[in-house]
């Protein structure tokens, strides 16, 4: 009893040129059991990968078993890639990009920029000044910042796997992380994930997206501080340009 014959007629493997995630696959196996749960076990025992042996790329999503008689059984398994399927491919040329802004407290008008942000007078002109009359000279009296929208680059990079990730997200949202698809510097926003448990054969699968943002200029933030570099006579109020720590391991 089992899988008698693997690939017979009506087998097939469609490749689509235009959109690769349109790929489908179809494997049929003529299988000889006593019941339909054994002919569909003989099968899911039979797929060691749920991946197709011609297509790592194109996963199995559905299985379809057919009496034909006898004790014998024709036995379908449908093969795809996509989100669509329960096993979504990962791939190098899968990503979703959009360009769009962030806002970011500043303080310094926007006639100079520095790391990406307004250094108006290399830090000491303000938008907002402190007194006396402007001068944000008073230790007492701090200027007030603004907000400034950052352009920036939002990618969402698909990932599947068998291992829960919810873990590393939160020991690493908010780090800066190297993108090595894109060879660039990101900052690693956390994910989304699905978990879906096969019916037939396979341990449980999460997918979905990884987020990352991407700033030309590197990511820092603007903060005032004292400065009395002058003495503390002619101490002043002074903009500072400060880098964001934490590095992680990108995808």
């Amino acid at each position: 009893m089992g899988v008698i014959a693997s690939d017979i007629p009506g087998s097939s493997l469609t490749t689509a040129y235009q959109n690769y995630q349109q790929d489908r696959a179809t494997r049929k196996f003529l299988v000889e059991d006593h019941s339909r749960t054994d002919a569909l076990a003989s099968v899911t025992s039979e797929l060691s990968t749920p991946a197709h042996p011609d297509n790592d790329g194109l996963l199995a999503n559905q299985i379809t078993c057919q009496y034909i008689g006898g004790n014998r059984w024709i036995v379908t398994v449908q093969y795809e890639r996509g989100p669509q399927g329960a096993f979504p491919t990962v791939s190098n040329d899968l990503y979703n990009l959009r360009v769009s802004y962030e806002s970011v407290e500043v303080y310094c008008t926007p006639e100079k920029i520095v790391n990406g942000l307004p250094y108006g007078g290399d830090g000491t002109d303000f938008v907002n000044p402190g007194g006396p009359a402007g001068q944000s000279t008073d230790p007492e009296d701090r200027p007030q910042p603004w907000i400034y929208h950052s352009p920036v680059l939002n990618i969402q990079i698909p990932f599947s796997q068998t291992t829960n990730p919810i873990t590393n997200f939160i020991g690493n949202v908010g780090k800066i992380a190297r993108l090595a698809i894109f060879n660039i510097t990101c900052r690693f926003d956390g994910g989304e994930v699905k978990a879906v448990r096969p019916s037939a054969v396979g341990a449980t699968r999460y997918y979905g997206v990884d987020n990352y943002t991407y700033k030309q200029a590197g990511f820092y933030k603007q903060v005032i501080r004292w400065d009395t570099e002058d003495g503390e006579e002619n101490g002043r109020w002074k903009a500072v340009n400060v880098i964001q720590n934490g590095y992680v391991d990108g995808a």
